[in-house]
């Protein structure tokens, strides 16, 4: 009889464990580094930190609608963001960075930063487009996080260079998904708002190109390529969902690659919700 008791309470146990397992939700911790001040800059002002602040408040929904657990990462905004801070970033699944962004030279694009660990003083006293003080390279930038978007202009452009085109697989040091643009781009916070909202029923790419196809159209002097690299089994992947951890690309390049890039015409507008 005892024996019996003693198997009841575990298949009871058992039962209990496995309804936990079945209703777990992925963790989430976010982290970000925006940029709306370029006072030292001769680039204008972005709403880079308006951006990142959008995104987390979608997440932070997606928690609440018990989508997703949401956690803080690092939160970096305006002269908090240097190169430095961007690379020393703790590990987060999903990690935004919002600002401005250079084709630095034939190796490398760079995010560009206001502010520098070493000065303040005016760009032009270093060099605006040629000085590391305020630009992370690609080639000194290896992200950790799983999923990370660069909402800025060119970072995943690579003029047609092999090397170049592998310089960007290789910051991919754990990520899954790299999502950003392969041209200039036009920065609107609400695009975050699209797609963190998009994000509860899409995959995480197709949410992206959701908010792309509807804000990008407001450029005037060209059309956006938006474009998403990583790992080649994530490209079906869904915040709501637990992945692993990407190898490094840098040693596992034939796993990466470009896997998706999309051209959203410019209107000069932007075409009202329907």
């Amino acid at each position: 009889m005892r024996k019996r008791l003693i198997s009841i309470i575990i298949a009871i146990c058992m039962f209990f464990c496995m309804s936990i397992d079945a209703f777990a939700v992925p963790t989430v911790s976010y982290g970000c580094a925006g940029i709306n001040d370029y006072s030292y800059c001769v680039h204008g002002d972005r709403s880079g930190a308006k951006y990142v602040t959008n995104l987390s408040l979608k997440l932070r929904n997606l928690s609440s609608s018990g989508y997703i657990s949401y956690r803080n990462g690092e939160s970096l905004t305006n002269n908090e963001v240097t190169p430095g801070s961007i690379s020393r970033a703790s590990r987060s699944t999903f990690f935004a960075y919002a600002g401005h962004g250079i084709i630095f030279d034939a190796q490398n694009n760079a995010l560009h930063t206001n502010a520098s660990e070493v000065s303040l003083f005016p760009h032009w006293v270093n060099g605006e487009n040629t000085s590391e003080l305020f630009n992370l390279i690609t080639t000194k930038t290896r992200f950790p996080h799983k999923y990370v978007t660069l909402y800025t202009c060119n970072q995943l452009t690579n003029g047609g260079s092999t090397t170049k085109a592998n310089n960007i697989l290789k910051m991919m040091n754990g990520t899954r998904l790299i999502l950003g643009f392969a041209s200039q781009m036009y920065l609107d916070s609400r695009e975050a708002s699209l797609f963190g909202q998009w994000m509860m029923s899409k995959t995480i790419m197709e949410a992206f190109f959701v908010g792309t196809r509807r804000y990008q159209v407001q450029r005037q002097d060209g059309d956006s390529i938006a474009r998403v690299v990583g790992y080649k089994s994530a490209s079906a992947d869904r915040i709501i969902n637990e992945y692993a951890y990407a190898p490094a690309a840098a040693s596992n390049l034939s796993s990466f690659g470009i896997l998706d890039t999309r051209t959203i015409a410019h209107t000069g507008q932007l075409i009202p919700a329907t």
